[in-house]
């Protein structure tokens, strides 16, 4: 199975971030990617472990307090 890779700007959209951002992300060890010659390139499932590491979930008290 091949996984898709972005630019730095199809990435920052994907995000919803800057490009700026996501050399920031790059740069400080958070964000792998893929270095083909001058390019660099952001593997989709690199992208989505990231969100799913920064997602943090209401606390059940949260949604009691929703709910009643």
């Amino acid at each position: 199975m091949q996984s898709q890779l972005l630019t730095i700007n199809q990435a920052a959209e994907f995000l919803g971030l800057s490009e700026r951002a996501v050399f920031r992300l790059k740069d400080a060890g958070d964000l792998g990617y893929v270095k083909l010659g001058r390019s660099l390139r952001f593997n989709v499932d690199e992208l989505n472990r990231l969100i799913a590491a920064n997602t943090k979930k209401a606390s059940p008290r949260h949604m009691q307090q929703r709910e009643g």
